[in-house]
Formats: C-alpha cells, structure tokens, sequence
C-alpha cells in the first residue's frame, strides 16, 4: 500500500472524465516514485485501486476527504493527547485525534487499546452450564471526530 497526503482542493470540481484522467495520473505517478526503490512493486498485482479525497469521503464521511484528525501541536500530542477514557463510564474515544495519534497503524493501536479495556471493564458473563443468568450485554458508546475537530 501506498499512502499519501495531498491538496483537496485539486479534487473539487472535476468533471467526471477530469477526475478519472488525475486518478489515474496521481496512482502512476505514486507506482513510479516508489519503484525507485522496489521495481518490482505492483507488478502483477491481483488488486489495484487508487482512492482520493473523493473516495475518502465517500467511505469515511470525512468532510472533503480530508484525513488526520485535528493538527498535533505539542501541547496536545503524545502524553498531551486527548485520552480514550475520559472518565464517563462506557464512554470512549478512539481515532487519530486521540492517542497515539495519526496513521493508519497508531489508529489501529489505538482501537486495540480501546477494545482491550472495553473488554476489561464488561462484566463477566455468568458460566451458562450452571445455569446463572446471562448478564445483559456490554454497551459501548463511540465518538468519531472529523477532520476539522468537529463532533
């Protein structure tokens, strides 16, 4: 996978044939820096897309497509970031504008992190073969943030 940022404004707009014609530029242009380094990258790949602004927005909801959560300055990234319990029962964060932060990878320690420590206050359920009650199921509230901080 290749991943980079780039200009919204570029992709606002566009006809459709102008939209298809920069998409496919932009995935080539992608493929052609990083076999640079890996030539042999892509060839004969099962699976190739290429996603925009347009498709993150389309996907994610994102307003313009935009990624990243809300910018890190260093009052409010690493120790500063904004944490996963915030200390409302059942009521957690998770994303890239909490910690650990932006990227896909600190997006997915995060959400492990989260679901650990759901899992970890749930109560347990009762063993069925003695035939206790079921307790009722765990609910989980979640709070997504675009990328402008909006709620």
């Amino acid at each position: 996978m290749l991943s980079t940022h780039c200009d919204l404004g570029a992709w606002e707009g566009l006809e459709p044939e102008a939209y298809r014609r920069q998409k496919a530029r932009a995935g080539e242009r992608l493929l052609t820096l990083a076999r640079r380094v890996y030539p042999e990258l892509g060839r004969g790949a099962v699976v190739y897309e290429v996603a925009t602004p347009r498709t993150y927005e389309r996907f994610t909801g994102r307003p313009r497509g935009a990624v990243g959560g809300v910018r890190q300055t260093l009052g409010n990234s690493n120790q500063h970031a904004v944490p996963h319990d915030v200390g409302v029962p059942g009521f957690w964060l998770a994303g890239d504008t909490t910690w650990p932060g932006l990227g896909t990878v600190a997006c997915v320690l995060g959400s492990r992190l989260v679901a650990e420590a759901v899992l970890a206050s749930a109560p347990r359920r009762p063993d069925r073969r003695s035939g206790d009650t079921p307790a009722a199921p765990c609910r989980v509230q979640s709070l997504v943030t675009s990328a402008a901080g909006e709620v």
